[in-house]
């Protein structure tokens, strides 16, 4: 929900980048701890759509960050 009200709003005001990316850096590193523990297919699927949702989070934050004001 947040992808795609990012995308709508046009705006990532509302999302923290460097919160995003710690959770992408678990998700990473759960991947590889069950690729090396037990390979299962299920769980390697469901953190890598986790990790790929988590860097279109990032990258539309970084898209759609709110633009600095003059005065």
């Amino acid at each position: 929900m947040a992808l795609f009200t990012i995308i709508r709003i046009k705006n990532s005001a509302t999302v923290s980048v460097s919160s995003l990316s710690i959770s992408a850096y678990t998700c990473f590193t759960r991947l590889f701890t069950i690729y090396v523990e037990s390979a299962d297919p299920a769980l390697l699927m469901n953190f890598g759509m986790s990790l790929m949702l988590n860097f279109c989070l990032i990258t539309a934050a970084i898209i759609y960050k709110p633009k600095k004001k003059d005065d």
